[in-house]
């Protein structure tokens, strides 16, 4: 719900907590900026639901492996050592699963 700011006193305070209430609904001032962090984390929770964490080992000179887990999931962490790398990182399974047939030959990328 967005015009937070428009809203005084007791109504405001009823709004806020029956948007608590709810987990479809985030209330926000996009003028004063209320809200907006809740906004933003509900957004990022939503759009990662279900991700998970993986650890993938590639040959550091593997640039595009390298920037295909950049691309499509969230890189936690990476540890260089010898001639590999190895990224945690999180995504969604079925991005996994492309990646995987990627490495296996299957497919190049699977765009």
């Amino acid at each position: 719900w967005n015009k937070l700011d428009l809203i005084d006193g007791e109504t405001h305070t009823d709004l806020l907590a029956e948007a608590a209430r709810r987990n479809d609904v985030v209330a926000v001032s996009a003028l004063t900026g209320q809200g907006v962090d809740a906004l933003i984390a509900t957004v990022s929770a939503r759009l990662t639901q279900g991700h998970r964490r993986y650890s993938i080992v590639l040959d550091a000179a593997d640039g595009a492996g390298a920037a295909w887990l950049h691309q499509h999931g969230e890189v936690t962490d990476s540890t260089t050592g010898d001639d590999r790398v190895t990224y945690d990182v999180r995504m969604a399974p079925h991005d996994y699963d492309r990646f995987q047939r990627r490495e296996s030959g299957a497919a190049q990328y699977d765009e």
